[in-house]
């Protein structure tokens, strides 16, 4: 878990459950509207949908839900409000963040490649088809 320890404010834990199970823990980060939650097996933070914090993300970087689990989302959160972490986090963050753009991207790339050679041989075929007489 990364929280900056001046950002430590005690806050209760809400939600009565949390995508790694029911929280034992709430810390504030000093950002309204985003908060880590700790279980007794993982954690993570909320982003409050609607929060100005949620507005310096961009909707393309944001979870849809607003769960950022503590080992690698995070840093979509460190790379867009690093007040909330502290050096050498903040560093941590945007190292970790551009990992997994650069995995996106990659993954994307091998994607539109794919979807690209499908596309591709269809259309061989059809013209293909065309040069041999047949309608389709």
């Amino acid at each position: 878990m990364i929280v900056s320890p001046y950002h430590c404010l005690k806050v209760p834990p809400t939600p009565d459950w949390t995508p790694w199970g029911v929280p034992d823990l709430a810390v504030g980060t000093g950002i309204p509207g985003l908060t880590f939650y700790g279980t007794p097996s993982h954690g993570g933070y909320y982003l409050r949908p609607g929060s100005p914090a949620e507005a310096r993300v961009p909707e393309p970087a944001r979870i849809v839900d607003g769960w950022y689990e503590e080992d690698a989302e995070w840093a979509i959160l460190g790379y867009y409000l690093p007040e909330a972490f502290p050096h050498p986090a903040g560093a941590a963050a945007l190292r970790c963040y551009a990992r997994q753009v650069i995995r996106a991207c990659d993954y994307l790339r091998a994607g539109w490649e794919a979807a690209e050679e499908d596309a591709t041989e269809a259309a061989v075929e059809v013209f293909e088809r065309r040069a041999e007489g047949g309608r389709r």
